[in-house]
């Protein structure tokens, strides 16, 4: 498995392996806004692949819309979707991996957020292990608001890890 950087020439491949790996689509343009946002330094997009083939992906947003992080300079990892076929075979972790270290390069902290949905346990249990933990104090605020009018029971949680300055990795 190997992780690389999105190209602007994957937009069409990646919206077909998305749509066929987690059997939902993306909104129209999704890939091609997100594209165009890390060729101007907004962002970086991630990929996992194997053989040339998806495996998942996950963006990391050096200037996130939520506040707490924005503010305090802390880059948020965003998106991380692995295909159904591929969950729980260290896909998620190797992606992690490597928008954690882009992160460390910038930043003592890094950040996640991410809905509350039953089947997102993994997801969270990850998170955890890797040190995300929700927190309140000066370098992190845990903030719970509804994301999407039209989905009252939708929920994003914001998750917030601390680095070891000496080293790189997650403390």
């Amino acid at each position: 498995m190997r992780i690389r950087p999105a190209k602007p020439d994957d937009v069409d491949w990646l919206d077909d392996c998305f749509a066929v790996g987690m059997g939902w689509h993306k909104p129209a343009g999704y890939f091609e806004r997100v594209l165009q946002q890390q060729a101007v330094g907004a962002l970086n997009l991630l990929l996992a692949l194997e053989a040339g083939e998806y495996l998942g992906h996950c963006k990391l947003v050096w200037s996130p819309g939520y506040p707490g992080f924005r503010e305090r300079g802390i880059p948020e990892i965003q998106d991380l979707n692995v295909i159904r076929s591929r969950r729980r075979q260290g896909v998620a972790s190797r992606l992690l991996d490597e928008a954690e270290a882009y992160i460390v390069k910038r930043s003592p902290f890094a950040g996640i957020g991410f809905g509350l949905y039953a089947d997102y346990g993994a997801a969270q249990r990850l998170y955890i292990q890797r040190g995300y933990v929700p927190r309140m104090g000066a370098e992190c605020i845990i903030i719970t608001s509804r994301c999407h009018q039209a989905q009252p029971a939708r929920w994003t949680t914001t998750w917030c890890s601390t680095w070891s300055n000496s080293c790189g990795e997650p403390a």
